[in-house]
């Protein structure tokens, strides 16, 4: 099971059934669908009144579009890597030997270590592309590009998105045999818990929002997310081990346990990627000449590639005296 995503690039080109098929299961994504527009959807309030006018009035497509890498992850492998960094095949927290420059990491490590992640220069790739279309007044790859920022700087800060222990497969946290999404730690924290208490974490990401401020340089800032993430990777595993033993799948008082624990880090995270997705939202704008936007509907020429829904479960027959 990949962990999804990927660097930005055009939609690629994929059948309504290929998607349909390929989507059938659930994979960890980072912060999962639910988790990705929560922090977007808090960005747009964070950005300023021109910024927010236009991405206010595309929101349905901002939205999108932030979950649309998922989505392509799962028809071109190649964008898989650009989703994570496992900092600790690299060294030690806090991995002050890894360069946030593309090209010295490469010198450094080699060009297969890319295949362990590239997320700092997905972000740089994506941010540049976000420019550009400011520059050219595109409003359709202004959306698109910030969209998939957006899910690029939130995987930043999913702290199983920095670990080559993604699934707890080193730590125990993988509980049951079989295909389940669920059977590990990273789906449950990020897609389970998230889904079960998205008022909750709405409602205490509220005072956890920074301030809005100028992205120097994206990879570095990137780079900089993820291992602060790393930070909280040990106390998401244990929290599972503690309260899911070996063989058990997990129910709502599970799910709740984890609210408990760790609530906080995923309201605390997914507060700093909206802060972050405002940043580099407005260090783009500003970078690409602070054009005017409309605060009208875009129509997209190339809507954004969405997951096929799941089929609806069959009836359940009624039994006598039964509500």
């Amino acid at each position: 099971m990949n962990r999804s995503p990927f660097r930005n690039r055009r939609p690629l080109v994929a059948t309504a059934a290929a998607i349909a098929f390929l989507c059938g299961a659930t994979l960890a994504f980072a912060w999962g669908m639910t988790g990705h527009k929560i922090a977007t959807k808090a960005a747009v309030s964070l950005v300023e009144r021109r910024l927010r006018t236009f991405f206010s009035a595309n929101l349905e497509s901002l939205v999108a579009f932030s979950n649309e890498p998922d989505v392509l992850s799962k028809v071109d492998s190649k964008e898989v890597p650009s989703h994570f960094l496992d900092l600790d095949l690299f060294g030690e927290s806090p991995f002050v030997n890894i360069p946030a420059d593309e090209k010295a990491f490469v010198a450094q490590f080699g060009a297969e270590a890319l295949e362990k992640g590239r997320l700092p220069w997905a972000v740089r790739d994506t941010y540049d592309a976000l420019v550009r279309a400011f520059e050219k007044r595109n409003y359709e790859e202004i959306l698109r590009n910030a969209g998939h920022l957006s899910h690029y700087v939130a995987d930043a800060t999913m702290p199983l998105h920095a670990t080559k222990n993604y699934k707890g497969q080193s730590s125990g946290n993988v509980i049951f045999e079989g295909d389940a999404p669920d059977r590990h730690v990273h789906v449950r924290f990020e897609i389970g818990m998230i889904d079960a208490y998205r008022d909750a974490v709405e409602k205490g990401m509220a005072s956890r929002f920074g301030r809005v401020r100028r992205i120097a340089n994206p990879a570095e800032e990137a780079m900089a997310l993820l291992k602060l993430s790393y930070a909280y990777i040990d106390p998401i595993l244990e929290a599972d081990k503690a309260l899911l033993a070996s063989g058990e799948k997990p129910t709502p008082s599970y799910y709740a346990g984890m609210y408990d624990r760790v609530g906080d880090i995923a309201e605390r995270q997914l507060a700093l990627a909206a802060t972050e997705v405002a940043s580099f939202w407005t260090s783009a704008w500003e970078a690409g000449g602070k054009p005017k936007l409309p605060d009208a509907r875009v129509v997209l020429v190339h809507p954004p590639l969405v997951e096929a829904p799941l089929p609806a479960p069959a009836p359940q027959a009624k039994v006598e005296g039964t509500k």
